[in-house]
């Protein structure tokens, strides 16, 4: 592989990454709003 296509795949994986995150994050918050207006027990 060369050096520019490495470079490339690891900027690619972090931008996923952060994708990732920001998902999870944003369904986690999702999540609790709902639970905290329908107080599921």
């Amino acid at each position: 592989m060369t050096e520019r296509g490495r470079e490339l795949q690891h900027r690619t994986t972090r931008e996923l990454d952060e994708a990732l995150y920001w998902v999870a994050l944003d369904a986690t918050f999702a999540l609790v709003m709902r639970r905290s207006w329908v107080r599921i027990p």
